[in-house]
């Protein structure tokens, strides 16, 4: 029979296999999604080449997704602003314009950022 200590169990059907102690429930996630915090061994996410042209493929669907949001709503207000004087209404439009610019920003920043990290030598 293997020796087996307190952190081990022996399986029944084959002694020569045992079986660790499963690792706290705090590293669960770390050994999960590959994060390290500190402790030695742990692997890191490496992306491929193919995975960072999918990377920049979705990055920029989502980029030219947003604009044309963005330009279907600044259409939509220039004809509100030409057709009717309802101000509550314009002001509506004018904030949901701010929130399709904010997200067109930060579409264009993650695509640049990735397009970046891909010439970056080394990478």
């Amino acid at each position: 029979m293997a020796n087996s200590s307190k952190d081990e169990e022996v399986n029944l059907v084959d002694p020569l296999f045992t079986v660790g102690s499963s690792p706290p429930a705090d590293r669960h996630e770390e050994l999960f999604y590959g994060e390290n915090k500190g402790a030695a061994g742990s692997r890191f996410k490496v992306q491929t080449a193919e995975g960072k042209e999918y990377s920049i493929l979705r990055l920029t669907n989502a980029f030219i997704s947003a604009k044309r949001s963005w330009r279907r709503q600044l259409n939509h207000l220039q004809v509100q602003v030409i057709t009717q004087k309802d101000i509550p209404a314009l002001r509506r439009d004018c904030v949901v314009l701010e929130e399709r610019m904010r997200e067109l920003f930060k579409v264009q920043e993650a695509l640049e950022e990735a397009a970046e990290s891909e010439d970056a030598p080394g990478t």
